[in-house]
């Protein structure tokens, strides 16, 4: 395929099928392009950020989740959005970036799905790439039952502590067989 020198062509791609075999149609990327130049093969080529983390769906994501995409070296400004909706229409957060990583600075409900885009602004703005992903929900205290005094003293029987009735059996009967030795030695010598 050739291309003429200063016309710009437009790009998309979508996937059409799984590791796994199956046929499948993806939804399209963003539109992409790029102009060729008299002279050279590329001048420059405008394609959205590459979402990396939280990963598209994501399930368990911490409540103050930290982004990260993929820029480009000529960027020097992106936009981040966060949003309890994937039209966007209820943000939580929106701000301009010069790098490509960015820490939500509140908590997100624990269980909640919350949608994230980036694109780049400056010097040349890209389309929105768009993700999901599952906040980690909240799990519930187990309830420790209330032990009673049956269940404490068995406990305590069988935790390796010897309750203390045991020692008093024990030195009692060790009393015992110390009076019995001394009375037969005792009458032996008589």
């Amino acid at each position: 395929m050739s291309f003429d020198c200063g016309s710009t062509y437009y790009w998309r791609i979508r996937a059409t099928g799984t590791t796994e075999n199956e046929r499948v149609h993806s939804r399209w990327s963003p539109p992409m392009h790029f102009l060729v130049a008299a002279g050279s093969t590329v001048e420059s080529m405008h394609v959205a950020p590459i979402l990396v983390t939280p990963g598209a769906g994501a399930e368990g994501v911490n409540r103050t989740p930290g982004f990260s995409w993929t820029g480009f070296p000529s960027t020097t400004v992106y936009e981040f959005q966060l949003a309890r909706d994937n039209a966007f229409q209820s943000l939580l957060d929106r701000v301009d970036l010069d790098r490509t990583a960015y820490v939500y600075p509140g908590a997100l409900e624990p269980g909640e799905t919350f949608f994230w885009r980036v694109r780049a602004l400056n010097p040349h703005p890209s389309e929105w790439t768009t993700s999901s992903f599952i906040v980690l929900p909240q799990v519930a205290p187990q309830a420790v039952p209330q032990a009673t005094t049956l269940d404490a003293r068995a406990a305590s029987q069988w935790s390796g502590a010897t309750p203390l009735w045991v020692w008093v059996l024990i030195a009692a009967l060790a009393l015992l067989v110390i009076c019995i030795i001394t009375y037969i030695l005792v009458d032996r010598r008589r």
